[in-house]
């Protein structure tokens, strides 16, 4: 295996980040400039592409760990959740019917009325449920839902109020 002359070495900061390119169809809709670290259990960096100190606001990145307490509180098992309704709580979606389904479907296992989710409706859509983030909200709430007690208050730009039990 030959392993970049950076890896492993702490003399050099930084590297050729990576570049992703995210296509629809045929076209190229956006290109992203990847900075990534692999670090060993000890924090010392094993690997990196770009500047390894980077810092950043990670916005949808942290989906899959928002999703955490929805399963560590045992929301997910008590609902039946799935394989689909646990990857709709950890990423954006594009609002298909099918997506807004799933969404409602993680709702109506929770006995939470759908009017709960308070995500503005997409520009040519009819429901908040076809929002990208629906999905990630409906595990809050669900989340919610089991841990407290209280008034379940969630939007795309709010955080859950509620009381803890």
């Amino acid at each position: 295996m030959n392993l970049p002359t950076w890896f492993g070495s702490s003399q050099r900061s930084s590297t050729t980040p990576l570049e992703v390119s995210l296509k629809r169809g045929s076209s190229v809709e956006s290109i992203h400039r990847v900075h990534a670290v692999v670090c060993d259990g000890r924090g010392r960096v094993l690997m990196r592409a770009g500047c390894a100190d980077f810092e950043t606001f990670i916005r949808s990145a942290l989906k899959p760990f928002q999703a955490l307490p929805f399963l560590s509180s045992g929301a997910a098992e008590q609902m039946n959740c799935g394989e689909k309704g646990l990857a709709i709580c950890c990423g954006s979606h594009s609002g298909t019917a099918a997506h807004a389904r799933e969404a409602f479907r993680l709702l109506w296992n929770a006995e939470l009325d759908p009017s709960l989710l308070q995500c503005p409706i997409p520009k040519g859509g009819t429901s908040p449920l076809e929002h990208n983030c629906s999905g990630k909200h409906a595990g809050f709430l669900a989340t919610s839902k089991k841990k407290w007690v209280g008034p379940l208050i969630h939007t795309c730009k709010a955080t859950i109020l509620c009381k803890s039990k």
